[in-house]
């Protein structure tokens, strides 16, 4: 019995050592030893980059709503072009 335990914990991902909790290196592997986090990490790194840019792009638009006319003039643009602009959804460029 205690053979078998110990062969259960040599494979395991997790052991435990004085009760804290150990992952073993390769702990996020698939069988094909390929690491299965690396894409969800992937996908939420670029989710979060796309959400940054659209609240910026929000922010921005919110900011030339609250410019004068002449300092509109100063960047080129018309209150009328500043009031399509913020029209748009956060996520059209």
């Amino acid at each position: 019995m205690k053979n078998r335990l110990e062969k259960l914990n040599q494979n395991a991902s997790v052991s435990l050592h004085g009760g804290t909790a150990v992952l073993k290196k390769g702990a996020f592997e698939n069988v094909q030893g390929v690491n299965i986090f690396r894409p969800l990490a992937s996908f939420l790194k670029t989710s979060l980059e796309t959400i940054k840019i659209w609240e910026n792009r929000s922010q921005e638009r919110q900011n030339l709503l609250g410019l004068d006319e002449y300092l509109l003039e100063d960047i080129g643009l018309t209150p009328y072009e500043v009031k399509q602009e913020a029209k748009k959804w956060f996520w059209q460029a």
